[in-house]
């Protein structure tokens, strides 16, 4: 799925609350995305996000699934164009996952991309 680069770091770890979480981060390419622009100027997108975290055998372990509204300046859409947006999630999950895939979608221009994560590559 290369139809938009999206990039993912995974790092998991027990909160101050005791919950074990996983922290998914990582950037999205913007130049492709149907961008539309706002009678204010600002440039908006909407676009869907799935992050999926599973144990070593496929099983589900944690999940995100969420539209993003994304409204931003001329200026951060115009640097966004070369520096991509960056997205930081906090994830419960049941145990360390042993693979995290990131799916982002935008339904206005039927574009898709995606990322793997697997701890040690």
């Amino acid at each position: 799925m290369t139809d938009v680069r999206v990039g993912v770091t995974v790092s998991t770890a027990k909160g101050a609350d005791g919950v074990l979480a996983s922290r998914v981060s990582g950037g999205i390419e913007t130049k492709r995305l149907g961008w539309m622009v706002a009678d204010d100027g600002r440039y908006r997108v909407t676009l869907e996000l799935a992050v999926l975290c599973s144990d070593s055998r496929g099983l589900l372990i944690g999940e995100h699934r969420q539209p993003l509204m994304l409204t931003i300046s001329k200026a951060d859409y115009e640097k966004s164009l070369s520096s991509g947006l960056t997205y930081n999630l906090s994830i419960p999950v049941s145990q360390r996952p042993s693979a995290v895939k990131v799916i982002v979608y935008d339904p206005g221009k039927d574009l898709l991309g995606s990322a793997s994560w697997r701890p040690g590559r």
